[in-house]
């Protein structure tokens, strides 16, 4: 009798670690659900600058930057802060009189008729 009572004993002190370890693990599971919902809400509420640079041989040739977050979808938003975009080339030849279009004033009269 006191046989069977010893290995009854043993048996529950072997089991009791388990179970305490599976409720551990619900409760740990739980904590990481809801951090992760926190954080989800959160994210919603962040907003962050985006910058993105056109290189072309190591030389920056346009550069825009963006306010980014969240939509309610989920999906990114940006908006549009400054959009510097390459300068307009420098016509030469015979024709130009340091003007873009070529001609000076005469030249742009000219494609104003």
């Amino acid at each position: 009798m006191r046989y069977r009572v010893a290995i009854l004993a043993a048996t529950i002190a072997a089991g009791l670690p388990q179970a305490f370890a599976a409720q551990s693990n619900v409760s740990m599971t739980v904590e990481i659900t809801d951090a992760r919902k926190a954080n989800a809400k959160l994210m919603q509420e962040y907003t962050w600058n985006s910058r993105t640079e056109l290189l072309e041989a190591g030389e920056v040739e346009d550069m825009r930057l963006d306010l980014v977050k969240y939509g309610s979808d989920g999906h990114l938003q940006r908006t549009l802060l400054n959009d510097q975009s390459a300068p307009l080339p420098f016509v030469t030849g015979p024709n130009a009189q340091g003007s873009a279009f070529g001609g000076g004033t005469a030249g742009a009269r000219s494609l104003l008729r």
